[in-house]
């Protein structure tokens, strides 16, 4: 399973106001969340233990504060599907600006997943 792919229709499905992205596009909206896998083992040929994190960009800090305490409400329901049989909020915490001026929180997941 593409654990990034996978995460990105979850959060789009959730209607939750802004777009999802894999890669920072050019032509982006205000608000918006890039997917990235950032560790994470895999025990054998089904198992995988994938590190997600969740990156929120907004205008301001307090924004992305607020899209990320968001995002978090719903992070427990990934164990709802048939191929994730857990999902763990382990990080969140602001980030730097990035160059384009964006305030950037992350939230990082630790999931366990049928491959």
């Amino acid at each position: 399973m593409n654990i990034e792919a996978h995460i990105i229709k979850w959060l789009d499905s959730l209607d939750l106001g802004f777009q999802v992205y894999g890669d920072v596009p050019t032509q982006h909206t205000e608000e918006f969340v890039l997917v990235k896998r950032i560790g994470g083992r895999r025990d054998n040929v089904v198992i995988d233990r994938p590190r997600i994190a969740l990156q929120l960009w907004a205008k301001s800090n307090i924004r992305c504060a607020e899209l990320a305490y968001k995002v978090d409400e719903y992070i427990a329901d990934l164990a709802l599907d048939s191929r994730i049989s857990k999902a763990i909020r382990t990080e969140l915490y602001s980030l730097e600006p990035s160059d384009s001026g964006h305030a950037r929180y992350q939230v990082e997941i630790d999931l366990v997943c049928m491959t």
